[in-house]
């Protein structure tokens, strides 16, 4: 995600859709990848906020400048800026990868399928939402009661989500050293279907708070 001017990203796309903030694009998903273990995730339209912009394909996500005209639902987060993949899983180890580029505003991990869509969100395990993101020069694990912070070097350009289900534990790698950036363990779990999840905003504040509506 981008945000703001200082926020910069590379994003890898054709073409660049309307209302589009220019001090504000996306994150490339590359929700998949070139190994044959890892899931090719497409984001729900039906739970993206409606400032949210998905490219066609499913496999990224920006912030536009105005509401786009999509129809209410219980699925669909509001006004949070957050968006889950189609897919859920309730066993299993999956793995995928999400590349943030250079962008300094973000966050990525998974969230129960009861995570709260309206209004205030908790972004930590209390509220079902297991992540790691960054705004700016703050890089943290989304923990509670306050989240736990990375140093600078640590920042990466692409992000493994490795969930497994059975142990309740979520784990982040830095795909292109493969080192590991945070393990959640011990994750209430309890049997639930989780799902991948991402953020993406343009607020001065970490943690963030919501916008008015």
């Amino acid at each position: 995600w981008k945000s703001h001017r200082a926020c910069t990203q590379k994003v890898s796309c054709a073409g660049e859709p309307p209302n589009i903030n220019p001090a504000c694009k996306g994150f490339n998903s590359h929700l998949g990848g070139s190994s044959k273990s890892l899931l090719n995730v497409t984001l729900d339209p039906d739970t993206a906020q409606s400032r949210l912009i998905l490219s066609e394909d499913g496999k990224s996500v920006m912030q536009g400048a105005t509401q786009q005209h999509r129809p209410d639902s219980t699925k669909r987060f509001d006004p949070w800026p957050c968006v889950l993949g189609c897919e859920g899983f309730d066993s299993g180890r999956p793995c995928w990868e999400v590349e943030v580029g250079s962008g300094s505003c973000w966050a990525v991990g998974v969230a129960l399928e009861s995570v709260r869509r309206k209004g205030p969100i908790d972004m930590n395990p209390v509220g079902g939402i297991w992540a790691v993101g960054q705004y700016k020069e703050k890089f943290q694990a989304l923990t509670s009661p306050t989240p736990t912070p990375f140093l600078p070097s640590m920042v990466p350009r692409r992000v493994r989500v490795c969930l497994n289900h059975a142990e309740g534990q979520v784990t982040f790698v830095n795909a292109d050293n493969e080192a590991t950036i945070f393990t959640f363990l011990q994750a209430t779990f309890s049997g639930k279907r989780i799902y991948p999840w991402f953020w993406a905003a343009l607020w001065p504040r970490w943690p963030p708070v919501p916008p008015s509506r």
